[in-house]
């Protein structure tokens, strides 16, 4: 099971946690005005994501089927 965290003033989705999985949160790319300061270690649905974002060429990749 998932908790999906919303922006409290619009109500956007900001990504999920995994109930069992405590010390992890996923976020999605596009919560974020400014991409430069993140470091991503893992790519998740690789398949679908948007090149033009993040290089992720070199990260662990998990399929989202």
């Amino acid at each position: 099971m998932t908790r999906h965290p919303f922006c409290a003033q619009c109500g956007t989705p900001l990504g999920l946690a995994f109930l069992a999985d405590a010390e992890n949160v996923s976020i999605t790319v596009g919560s974020f005005d400014d991409l430069s300061h993140l470091r991503p270690t893992h790519h998740y649905a690789a398949d679908n994501r948007y090149k033009a974002w993040i290089e992720t060429r070199d990260l662990p990749r998990t399929r989202r089927d």
